[in-house]
């Protein structure tokens, strides 16, 4: 498993800011890395599902499982799923998840991509991170 967490940086921005977003997200400090041309990003990258543990927190705590399980399954690829978090939210150490089939924040937001080797891989982060759930529970496998 390969977890990405990326997030743009336009000229406009506060860097700091947007460090902070990042970091009220995946609960660390993230590297800035320059890309050509006027917009930066924040790059993490990790190989375990430990990483996503604040993600994950956060998740269950604002009982978003079910819009979050619906994101990841709806993306699921066959090899990579994604969920795409609003930045301004997250600076205020909130989860909004975006639809990203219907939205597309100006500013770009919080981009959380997995790549796995197969669908296993990929069904038993989905059980972890957002698990089926009935009645507003999480149903017990």
């Amino acid at each position: 498993m390969r977890i990405e967490v990326h997030c743009p940086v336009y000229p406009t921005e506060d860097v700091e800011l947007v460090r902070s977003a990042i970091c009220n997200v995946v609960g660390t400090s993230v590297p800035l890395v320059s890309v050509d041309g006027p917009v930066s990003e924040f790059r993490y990258c990790s190989e375990t599902r430990e990483s996503l543990n604040h993600v994950r927190s956060r998740v269950h705590e604002l009982r978003i499982i079910d819009a979050v399980r619906s994101r990841l399954l709806s993306n699921w690829d066959g090899l990579r799923t994604r969920i795409a978090l609003d930045k301004q939210a997250a600076l205020n150490r909130r989860i909004r998840l975006l639809d990203d089939s219907e939205e597309t924040p100006p500013l770009g937001g919080i981009w959380i991509i997995m790549s796995f080797d197969g669908h296993t891989e990929f069904e038993a982060l989905l059980s972890w991170l957002a698990p089926r759930t009935e009645g507003g529970r999480v149903i017990e496998t």
